[in-house]
């Protein structure tokens, strides 16, 4: 069985080169990708009523959750499987193909059902148009996974602005100003999923080859089946909530509800679905050396509480400032919902590390339950809070996400070897930092607020001045931020690669 050699990857180079280039250039990507969100959806709440966000919102859950029996964890099977060749391509793109397929006339066929389910009128049309997603998915899981595999971070940096930017943003904007409402927002996740999937395959084609063997199937299929039971409790854990506000208070309340979690996931996804496209493979390279896969993940880690812990106390801190600037007056019942959802950011980040970590390792069915614990977690903790409204469910969901950062952390530990007490000192060294720095801020956004400046200029302050702060502290005690701080300083530095070389391994 012939190796797929393609692109070979330089294994000589350290895991700190792989690390920092792929996490500068994934930030990159998303990063572009939420300021172009951040654009679009000011545009968007502004043209739009939250009740049509509420039923496109709904049609997304179902998407969501179809699109795992589309995927059945093909891309992640290609992306692990130690000793790839081009059978494994070849099985990989005839799944993908006939599942997507599959996925697709489903979702088609129980619109119906979906409508009833949600009990949203004029749902049942926008779930069975968007079906289409899921086969336009299907053709381009083989090129993603080999893109990934490859390590070609840029690439797929520069595929996520393009395909949000020009596909949804542009296209969602238009529809939208010429009065088509739902159809608007639905036209733009059509545009996005074409220009993506023409991106990934013209820049790694798929193979097409009519015959492959068994042996490649069944390789494929035992990992993605342990992938597709965790991804049903990851998806479901990450959907119901938004079942349970569509089904129980209505499309509006969905409407508000998912752009106040839209919002606060745009920093989760800048920095948590990073670490996971770029952790996943490096780490699925050295998955039988534990050491090496404890000292990643703990700086890792450490480079999350660093970032993420100060900028979740600021979005909370700055909730009002931020709704009114980026959805307008309409919008101002997420403020509470969003600031509960903004506690618990380092959760949801770590979870994604973690997720990688236990990937890597092939321990998926392991993966799998604590993932269906995590939804039922979800579900107690949302369906308990939608007697209070809005706020009850944020917060029922932030102890869940809570909770299921401390169990599947427990299984990274038996991978691993990790210590509680390890990860408590990171995170509890970065949270003084943050306690201190925020806590000045918002003195001064007291200030601000009683002397009536503009919204505007107060975010702009109170953000600002964080960031001087914590510049100052890094170069004056640069310790404070131990072994995390010097890492970031090199990825942050143009000449990384030669300077600075703190190896993960």
């Amino acid at each position: 069985m012939k190796k797929h050699s393609s692109n070979p990857v330089n294994l000589n180079k350290s895991l700190t080169e792989y690390a920092a280039s792929g996490i500068v250039w994934t930030l990159a990507g998303t990063s572009g990708q939420t300021i172009l969100k951040l654009g679009v959806l000011m545009v968007l709440a502004r043209l739009l009523t939250p009740m049509e966000f509420g039923i496109v919102g709904a049609a997304v859950v179902a998407i969501t959750f179809l699109s795992i029996f589309g995927k059945l964890g093909v891309a992640q099977a290609l992306v692990q499987i130690p000793d790839l060749t081009r059978n494994h391509l070849v099985a990989g793109f005839h799944l993908s193909i006939v599942l997507g397929l599959l996925a697709g006339l489903a979702l088609y066929l129980g619109a119906g059902y979906i409508e009833k389910l949600f009990q949203i009128e004029g749902l049942a049309e926008p779930v069975a148009i968007m079906a289409l997603l899921l086969p336009l998915t299907g053709l381009q899981q083989v090129s993603e996974a080999r893109i990934q595999r490859d390590l070609k971070f840029r690439m797929l940096a520069i595929e996520q602005v393009v395909s949000y930017g020009v596909g949804y943003g542009v296209v969602a904007i238009v529809l939208a100003l010429k009065g088509f409402g739902v159809w608007a927002l639905v036209g733009g996740f059509l545009a996005q999923g074409v220009i993506r999937a023409a991106i990934m395959m013209a820049v790694r084609p798929p193979p097409f080859s009519i015959t492959t063997n068994r042996a490649a199937y069944l390789d494929l299929l035992k990992f993605g089946g342990g992938h597709a039971l965790a991804e049903i409790g990851r998806s479901g854990a990450y959907q119901v909530d938004n079942l349970i506000v569509g089904r129980f208070l209505g499309a509006e309340a969905l409407g508000l509800y998912g752009r106040a979690f839209q919002v606060v996931t745009m920093p989760t996804k800048l920095l948590g679905v990073g670490l996971l496209k770029v952790m996943f493979p490096i780490m699925s390279r050295v998955q039988s050396e534990p050491n090496r896969l404890a000292r990643a993940f703990l700086r890792s880690m450490g480079i999350v509480a660093m970032l993420g812990l100060p900028f979740s106390m600021l979005l909370a801190l700055l909730a009002p400032e931020i709704v009114h600037v980026l959805l307008g007056s309409q919008w101002i019942s997420v403020i509470v919902p969003f600031q509960i959802l903004a506690a618990c950011i380092v959760f949801r980040v770590g979870h994604k590390l973690c997720e990688a970590l236990v990937r890597a390792c092939g321990a998926v069915y392991r993966l799998a339950w604590t993932q269906w614990l995590y939804m039922g977690m979800v579900i107690l903790g949302a369906y308990l809070g939608h007697f209070i409204g809005l706020k009850g469910v944020a917060a029922g969901v932030a102890v869940a996400v809570t909770l299921n950062f401390m169990v599947v952390f427990m299984l990274v530990s038996s991978l691993s070897g990790l210590s509680l007490r390890a990860l408590g000192m990171v995170i509890m060294r970065h949270l003084v930092v943050a306690l201190a720095v925020v806590g000045i801020a918002a003195i001064g956004l007291i200030l601000l607020r009683n002397a009536e400046f503009h919204e505007i200029l107060r975010l702009a302050v109170v953000s600002g001045s964080v960031l001087l702060l914590y510049g100052m502290i890094w170069l004056l005690r640069p310790t404070v931020f131990s072994e995390e701080g010097k890492l970031l300083k090199s990825l942050l530095g143009r000449r990384f690669l030669s300077k600075n070389r703190e190896n993960l391994n």
